[in-house]
């Protein structure tokens, strides 16, 4: 195969920006809300003892299972990890567990629960309501009748998150903390075709973000979960941009970000991270595709211990266990990925280890989506281009949970993001041929 040509459908002239340019002044939760990242481990006592001590002694856990295949285990194994932690903190018995029986795959006995008021009166005695993980649409789509109107307990949930109350969930949970909420997609596909309203979940084919409703008792944003270890980091972005939000926050697995109350504050505990995305400072490059070309997006990666001021848009790392190593990096030399939305954490590799705390000052990540048929093929190249400039720093420390286990931020990460096609045609082609391929290749065409 030879190469015909490489190019960009980047317009450097032509800009647009973020129909949500403000900067700040964003509304914190009455309560604390926490989205967990999915991979929740029962070992990882430090983000359980943190649930249980934003509600205070002996609290009340309503655990909400509807996002789950088998409702009726998940309530069995939050309740045993909810009580172990408890005991510890408050001693026998502090911990109440309230089983909230609304799921649309629990058993017959279940059905109607979710406009039951007694289920929904459950509401009123938690401290702290829990969402399993599974299928966020679950969700969604049982907390909503057919007029889009909310179910009893769905209310019960939103009153007690306004009056103050906690509200957690992993995986599924930490999903519809937003709204809008992500349902589906990949990350490639996002940002290659866009966006879609109708249900993508189970079409292999449609690799659009699917983009509905969510329950937002966050208030600001679109969160994303199992973020680092399933590449989904081109699909928030592609989500953030259509929907005019600033932020974005990307979870990682066994870690919660938690958003405390009244304070426009967000601290992580845990075990892989969360990233920001902030586009307050974005703008789009105009192109003859669906595809997304972004310019000026800032990201930053936290670890245990570090806060974010979504107000500010800034971050406060944990220096209790963790040093500056902007001025003197502990890495040399870097490497790029040629599958950064293929590789688990690779995008989390390239902004710390790659550059915020390495001395080379760029680094990039690509994904490729590859259109063949026969004697050749367009390949259209997503490239995220990392650097670090004036506001970039790199922080690193041990994660006290596991020794010798480091941990990276990676604060103020400038980001690039292009697009670009080319061809590979077979070198025996005939002449008429390759004018076809030519014409397709510049005009976008399917190759056929």
């Amino acid at each position: 195969m030879a190469s015909l040509s490489t190019s960009s459908t980047a317009d450097e002239g032509a800009q647009t920006t973020s129909e949500d340019d403000s900067n700040g002044g964003i509304t914190p939760p009455p309560g604390p809300v926490v989205p967990v990242g999915g991979g929740f481990e029962p070992e990882n006592e430090a983000l359980y003892v943190e649930l249980l001590e934003l509600v205070g002694n002996e609290p009340t856990v309503a655990i909400v299972p509807t996002a789950n295949s088998d409702p009726e285990r998940s309530i069995e194994v939050m309740s045993i990890d909810f009580l172990e932690y408890g005991e510890q903190l408050y001693g026998e018995g502090a911990v109440t567990i309230e089983e909230i029986e609304v799921a649309p795959a629990g058993p017959d006995e279940w059905a109607g629960n979710e406009d039951d008021p007694d289920v929904a009166a459950q509401i009123e005695n938690a401290d702290l309501v829990w969402f399993s993980g599974g299928n966020q649409l679950r969700i969604t789509e049982t907390f909503f009748d057919e007029d889009g109107e909310e179910v009893a307990v769905a209310t019960a949930i939103r009153e007690h998150v306004e009056n103050g109350g906690a509200v957690a969930g992993s995986s599924a949970g930490a999903a519809i903390m937003t709204d809008p909420m992500i349902g589906a997609g990949q990350s490639t596909g996002s940002l290659l075709d866009g966006v879609s309203y109708e249900d993508t979940y189970y079409d292999d084919d449609d690799n659009r973000v699917y983009l509905t409703r969510g329950l937002g008792y966050l208030g600001h944003g679109i969160a994303d979960q199992h973020f680092y270890e399933r590449g989904r980091f081109g699909r928030l972005l592609r989500a953030l941009w259509h929907e005019g939000e600033d932020l974005g926050y990307g979870v990682g697995e066994n870690t919660g970000l938690i958003f405390e109350a009244d304070e426009p504050r967000a601290r992580v505990s845990g075990e892989n991270g969360v990233m920001v995305i902030d586009l307050s400072e974005a703008q789009a490059v105009e192109n003859d595709s669906e595809a997304l070309e972004l310019e000026d997006v800032r990201v930053h990666h936290l670890s245990d211990g570090d806060v974010f001021d979504y107000d500010s848009r800034t971050v406060d790392p944990n220096d209790t266990d963790k040093f500056d190593v902007t001025d003197n990096p502990f890495y040399t030399t870097n490497q790029d990925s040629w599958d950064v939305f293929g590789s688990p954490q690779a995008v989390k590799d390239l902004v710390t280890e790659e550059l915020a705390v390495n001395e080379q000052e760029t680094v990039r990540g690509t994904a490729i989506s590859v259109e063949s048929t026969g004697e050749y093929e367009r390949r259209t190249e997503v490239r995220l281009l990392f650097s670090q400039d004036e506001r970039t720093e790199g922080w690193e420390g041990e994660y006290e949970v596991q020794e010798m286990d480091w941990r990276y931020t990676a604060i103020d990460v400038h980001l690039d993001v292009e697009i670009g096609t080319f061809a590979l045609i077979d070198d025996h082609i005939d002449t008429e041929t390759l004018r076809d391929v030519i014409s397709a290749w510049q005009t976008g065409e399917p190759l056929s």
